[in-house]
């Protein structure tokens, strides 16, 4: 994390993309229970899946930049504590919240105990509520980060992550999210593509303007939109995303950078408050604002007494003090 008098991440057009995507899956939840059930001809869940999308390509490049902490002997484990100190409190405060009646699903015990571990995906659970299928997904990447971060520091070429990228569909497509409803080889295509973008941002090969940084994201939003799928355009997305985002400068504005690393800061609380606050409380038009307040007010609460506390946790017990290279900025907030 950014030392705390930090306003702004280092990384400004990052907190932008994953401020974009928890929008997206906020205004998916929020409009379809508010009866708005299209955009344009599109299913409004699309924009809810494109910014899970734009999570996992976020996510996976700040990942990479986070391991470049990691000096010395015992990489891989140092970067497992780390991440399960940065995703299980929170996931499991919010399973066990889901958990009081009388608007608690009706699921067994070993169903509650696999979505405590998330691994319902794995058991072919139900979902203790409706954003908590994202996290199996990203807990299962971690197995396969830090590995690939080894063999990337061997390679000074992006053919062969290409080349990975390219192997990856058919894997892909052998496994359909219909078997078993998110397993982790059919997101590899959308992972991958985080990598890429890490190995680009060291290249600072940043030409373009920031300005364009928005106009990609809209027009990546809008392509998608127009031909939604979890399978090849989803691929294509995230392709396009993580190969163009590191050509961009950043965006300088203070006001708009304040706003996006907030949005970003606490993500991971307003990713999972708002479809456990669905629960007990359907949103309509009269009762938004409260609805949204909460929102923000629970995520802000769950940072501040579960999160932080529990990512220094982590950094306490895995003793590794060498200091956050720039694209680290935002590397200890999760995809989902």
């Amino acid at each position: 994390m950014p030392p705390a008098n930090n306003k702004t991440s280092l990384i400004p057009n990052l907190d932008l993309l994953r401020a974009c995507a928890v929008l997206f899956v906020l205004a998916d939840h929020t409009l379809f229970r508010l009866g708005v059930r299209k955009i344009w001809t599109t299913d409004i869940m699309w924009l809810g899946v494109l910014g899970v999308l734009f999570f996992f390509v976020h996510t996976c490049c700040v990942l990479m930049s986070s391991l470049e902490r990691h000096k010395g002997d015992g990489l891989v484990w140092r970067f497992f504590v780390r991440r399960a100190f940065r995703i299980y409190p929170l996931s499991i405060v919010a399973v066990l919240l889901a958990m009081i009646p009388p608007h608690a699903p009706s699921l067994r015990p070993s169903q509650w105990l696999a979505n405590l571990a998330l691994v319902q995906n794995l058991t072919l659970s139900p979902n203790a509520f409706g954003t908590l299928w994202s996290l199996p997904v990203e807990i299962q990447m971690y197995l396969f980060l830090p590995f690939i971060f080894l063999w990337m520091r061997k390679t000074k070429r992006l053919w062969p992550l290409l080349l990975l990228f390219a192997l990856s569909i058919p894997v892909a497509v052998w496994e359909p999210y219909h078997v078993a409803r998110a397993q982790v080889l059919a997101f590899v295509p959308a992972f991958l593509p985080g990598v890429m973008a890490y190995w680009l941002f060291r290249k600072r090969l940043q030409w373009l303007p920031a300005w364009g940084v928005p106009i990609l994201i809209g027009l990546i939003t809008v392509g998608y939109l127009a031909h939604p799928s979890l399978t090849f355009p989803a691929w294509t997305a995230c392709l396009v995303l993580g190969l163009t985002i590191p050509l961009f400068r950043q965006i300088s504005s203070p006001a708009i950078n304040r706003v996006t690393f907030q949005l970003a800061k606490y993500s991971y609380g307003i990713y999972l408050s708002h479809s456990l606050l669905e629960l007990w409380m359907t949103p309509t038009w009269r009762n938004l604002p409260l609805y949204l307040l909460l929102v923000a007010a629970a995520s802000i609460a769950s940072y501040h007494a579960i999160e932080q506390p529990m990512i220094r946790l982590g950094q306490h017990f895995t003793r590794d003090t060498s200091s956050v290279p720039p694209m680290a900025a935002h590397a200890e907030v999760p995809a989902s």
